[in-house]
This record gives structure tokens, C-alpha cells and sequence, in this order.
């Protein structure tokens, strides 16, 4: 299978907020040329983590385009707020404090780590079961369903 994040882990971060991430996602890291931790940025109540040549990308398309006031705004949070996190010795990733701020994700407390392709998405437990109920309110709608299920037949 080519190297896509999938899955669901739900390690819990240490005192310091240090999260374990998955044999199998440092594998596709070590695969992406640059092996030695991911990009973290925050968006829509969890975390999103890239590979750094990923990142990278979506940083060059994000700069080629024409610059209105939105996308300024959006570049300052999304790109602004990113940070290096690098893998220590036994493979985990401290999350710094400005990115726990707005997720919910805390020392201690039980996280989700879904691989959702292209990237890791990291997300408190709490805020995560707040998604999956926004996902059931989405799929009483039969065409948003049957959007989903061209998706997956």
C-alpha cells in the first residue's frame, strides 16, 4: 500500500504533554525524506500533523495564491500557529502549550490519533465524540449520504 496514515490510536500524553506516535506512522515519516518529526498545526478543534515535505507543499500552494483578506487571516492560524515537533528517542512529539490551547488535549487524558491519508489528525477525546456526532446530524441528510457512499462504493 503506498504511504497513507490510517488508523486509530488512542495513546494518553505524558506529564508533558508528549504523545507516542505509532510505529507504522514514523515508518511513512522515515519514508517522506525527512525522518525526524511532523509539522503540527491547529485547525477545527483538533490537531493536523504533516510530514515536513508535505508541509511544505501546502505551504507553496498556499503562497501562490492570490492573497485576499480571508486567506491572510487563515495563513496567520494556520501557518502561523504551526510548529516543528520533532521525535524524541522513543518516538513521541511534544505538543506545545499554544497548540493544547483551543484542542482540549491535556496531560493524562485519553487522545485520538486518526490517520485520515495525507496526514495524522489529533484530537481530545471529548472534542472527538462532539465530531462523530456532527458526523451522525451529516448523514441524516440522504444527499450528503449518498455524497459519501460515491466516495467509499
Amino acid at each position: 500500500m503506498a504511504d497513507v496514515f490510517y488508523g486509530t490510536f488512542n495513546p494518553i500524553p505524558d506529564d508533558k504533554v508528549r504523545i507516542a506516535i505509532p510505529a507504522k506512522f514514523r515508518d511513512i515519516v522515515a519514508r517522506s525524506g525527512d525522518p525526524t518529526g511532523l509539522m503540527i498545526t491547529g485547525w477545527e478543534n483538533a490537531l493536523l500533523a504533516y510530514t515536513k515535505p508535505h508541509w511544505e507543499k501546502i505551504v507553496t500552494r498556499i503562497n501562490s495564491a492570490p492573497k485576499s483578506a480571508e486567506l491572510r487571516r487563515f495563513i496567520r492560524e494556520f501557518v502561523g500557529g504551526a510548529h516543528e515537533c520533532d521525535f524524541d528517542s522513543q518516538g513521541r512529539v511534544l505538543i506545545p502549550p499554544s497548540l493544547r490551547k483551543d484542542t482540549g488535549i491535556e496531560a493524562k487524558k485519553e487522545i485520538e490519533l486518526l490517520g485520515v491519508g495525507d496526514h495524522i489528525e489529533i484530537w481530545s477525546k471529548e472534542r472527538r465524540m462532539e465530531d462523530r456526532a456532527l458526523l451522525q446530524e451529516d448523514l441524516k441528510n440522504k444527499e450528503t449520504a449518498e455524497k459519501f457512499n460515491d466516495y467509499i462504493s
